[in-house]
């Protein structure tokens, strides 16, 4: 039976895929968390450790023979210092692969994010668009792909790197909360053109393109853009305030202009004042609510991936 290391296990992520292989395939899995909990997904052998700490990690890998690691774990949230990421999603890369390959793993797939594009002015980009991160999230999340894909290459591991656009599920604490504060004033907001598409990815899509790679032995480490569906933003948020049936709704109506200049003040403040953290609402995330942003998935589907999340199922799963 194939044995699987997931990091980050705990996070919506990696408990969506912990979920879809324990109803899907036979494979054993090791979750990696920094702290076990009583509601985490039945399915998996959870042990304690942390990206950051390098002989807890030595120690999974002396104790357990590990086929294939899926690396999902990193630090995402944006209240953390800049300094946080570099520690987390460079360096902790770097240590984890380091005694990945020293074990033995045959197989490596990271979770990335399509953050490492920086601005486009497409409506939709491939794989092979240039890479410009802004900010210390995503600057960090190339250096990790960078870690990974010449390593990999080096000690002749298979493997990918899946680039996320936003993700949503069950337990999912980044969009998810600022919805529930919207709903909650019986609001819903629309930024921008509301017609504009975006591109949103389950956990339980992001597991099938894990298996779809991995069944694909790459030896060249590639990139692959994973998505679910690509609803507009309108549908969105009235599919979100459906679910919880609170009517009447106040529709509020935010320019694209206004919207990205508050992000843009919001950012430069975050810059400005100690402890200088990065900012809780970027211009980054202003142009990923606020106009088409959608990614092509062709390479990926000729891996064999095909996803099976529509905006209802997401929206189902999401909201509790």
């Amino acid at each position: 039976m194939k044995k699987i290391l997931i990091t980050g296990a705990s996070g919506c992520t990696g408990q969506g895929v912990i979920k879809y292989f324990r109803e899907n395939h036979a494979y054993e899995i090791l979750g990696l968390v920094r702290k076990k909990r009583r509601d985490l997904e039945p399915g998996a052998r959870y042990i304690e450790g942390d990206l950051q700490d390098r002989s807890s990690l030595e120690k999974i890998f002396r104790e357990s023979r590990i086929d294939s690691l899926f690396h999902v774990g990193g630090a995402v949230d944006p209240h953390n210092n800049k300094e946080l990421f570099y520690r987390v999603n460079k360096q902790g890369t770097r240590e984890l692969v380091d005694l990945a390959v020293r074990a033995g793993v045959g197989e490596i797939i990271y979770c990335s994010s399509t953050s490492v594009y920086g601005k486009f002015d497409q409506p939709q980009i491939d794989e092979e668009h240039p890479l410009n991160p802004q900010g210390h999230y995503a600057r960090s999340k190339l250096m990790a792909e960078n870690i990974i894909t010449r390593e990999c290459e080096k000690a002749g591991i298979t493997g990918g790197i899946l680039r996320l656009p936003i993700i949503l599920g069950k337990n999912d604490r980044h969009l998810y909360p600022r919805l529930i504060l919207f709903n909650r004033f019986h609001i819903i907001p629309m930024f921008g053109d509301p017609g504009h598409r975006l591109s949103i990815v389950h956990p339980g899509d992001i597991a099938r393109a894990f298996v779809a790679v991995s069944e694909k032995r790459f030896r060249k480490i590639n990139s692959f853009h994973v998505v679910s569906c690509n609803p507009t933003f309108r549908e969105l948020m009235l599919k979100t305030a459906g679910a919880y049936n609170r009517n009447p709704y106040y529709t509020l109506y935010i320019p694209y202009p206004l919207l990205y200049a508050g992000a843009f003040l919001i950012e430069m403040t975050f810059r400005g004042v100690p402890p200088y953290k990065e900012a809780t609402f970027s211009r980054e995330y202003a142009r990923m609510i606020g106009r088409e942003w959608t990614f092509a998935t062709s390479r990926i589907e000729k891996a064999g991936y095909s996803p099976i999340m529509d905006i209802d199922a997401i929206v189902n799963d999401m909201v509790p």
